[in-house]
């Protein structure tokens, strides 16, 4: 900091002040010994001015940092009203979708079954059972303590199949067990037969869209 007059015999400098004897020179003051503690307090005084400084740096900083999250909050006040609305119904919706399979089945084992017993009555097989629990499991393992909805098909082996997977150790985490026929199997009628295969042919050889 460089001093600057006021007066022709007082000068100012970072916060302190001495004045001149008369006929006294700055150059004469400079070599005086007697000037000793005024460099020792311009020293102190420069000190002082840095720790400040850096002090304000700090401050500056921190202001900065908050000016930047009030920014921030008023960005997310200003969002796309569309975006808002998306992301307050994705909340609403399911973490995960877990798609199951009924176990093995007795028209799976035996497929003359269905001549002489309706669709939706035929149950799992022992094995199917089985099936059913270890896919139980595996499911605990991928939900862990959340919540489940559960969308059945009315068909006994589908039904069957539900209850030997909650039985893993989940059951307790269902909320809620819907039965809805749109999702139960294809029923083919008369061509459930034998001659399903031959179809089935059929239709790889032209097209699944375009087989009716």
């Amino acid at each position: 900091l460089k001093p600057f007059w006021l007066k022709s015999n007082v000068f100012f400098s970072s916060g302190f002040l001495f004045q001149c004897g008369p006929g006294m020179s700055l150059k004469r003051m400079a070599e005086d010994s007697s000037l000793t503690p005024a460099e020792d307090a311009l020293k102190k005084a420069k000190k002082e001015v840095a720790a400040l400084q850096d002090e304000n740096a700090k401050l500056r900083t921190k202001l900065k940092e908050q000016a930047d999250e009030l920014a921030k909050l008023h960005m997310a006040r200003l969002e796309d009203p569309a975006k808002a609305q998306w992301r307050a119904e994705r909340k609403l919706m399911p973490n995960r979708i877990i798609l199951v399979r009924h176990g093995e089945s007795e028209g799976n084992a035996d497929h003359t079954l269905y001549r002489t017993k309706a669709d939706n009555l035929i149950e799992l097989t022992e094995k199917g059972s089985s099936q059913a629990a270890e896919a139980g499991k595996r499911i605990k393992s991928l939900i862990g303590d959340e919540t489940v909805d559960m969308y059945v098909s009315p068909f006994q082996r589908t039904l069957q199949t539900a209850r030997m997977a909650r039985s893993a150790g989940w059951d307790h985490q269902v909320r809620h067990v819907h039965i809805d026929s749109r999702i139960r199997e294809q029923e083919f009628g008369n061509l459930q037969g034998d001659d399903f295969k031959t179809f089935r042919q059929e239709q790889v050889g032209v097209g699944r869209f375009w087989y009716r």
